[in-house]
């Protein structure tokens, strides 16, 4: 059996699903999802990521967005966890999932250790500051686990590294 961490920022969409899913295909598959409750992007870094895919009416929600309480995050974070959860596991994975603090990068490492994963997937959307920069959480990652890590672009096909 093949053990993944999937650290992601958003619920997994069903093309993620069905990538994961057939990734190592035939052989079985267990997936610990870890979701962040909050996000370690700046505001700055997401004005940016707007801009970069004409993405006019995010770029509005983010420069007019107030901060959601710790609370909002959590509640968000475990739907979502919760969402990728079902989701892997009707396409016939074994899935569990941890919510991470501000710090995914960290929690994701620790939970690497403690599962045995095989391998760490990183799915997010495109993040132009931080994959050019690269203080994305796949190139964190690599620096501190000794394991592969892959990292997707949500809902495509697309892979960063």
């Amino acid at each position: 059996m093949i053990t993944m961490l999937v650290l992601t920022e958003e619920p997994l969409t069903p093309h993620d699903v069905g990538r994961l899913a057939t990734l190592h295909a035939p052989e079985p598959v267990r997936a610990h999802v870890v979701i962040p409750a909050g996000t370690d992007q700046s505001t700055l870094d997401q004005i940016v990521d707007d801009l970069a895919r004409t993405d006019l009416q995010e770029l509005a929600d983010d420069v007019d967005r107030k901060h959601p309480s710790d609370a909002d995050n959590i509640r968000q974070a475990q739907q979502a966890l919760d969402a990728s959860i079902e989701a892997l596991v009707a396409a016939g994975l074994e899935a569990d999932g941890t919510l991470a603090p501000k710090s995914p990068v960290d929690c994701a490492a620790r939970l690497a250790d403690e599962h045995d994963v095989d391998e760490i997937i990183v799915v997010t959307e495109p993040h132009l500051v931080s994959d050019v920069l690269r203080r994305d959480w796949a190139t964190k990652l690599r620096h501190r686990v000794k394991r592969p890590v892959l990292h997707f672009i949500a809902g495509t096909d697309q892979v960063v590294s």
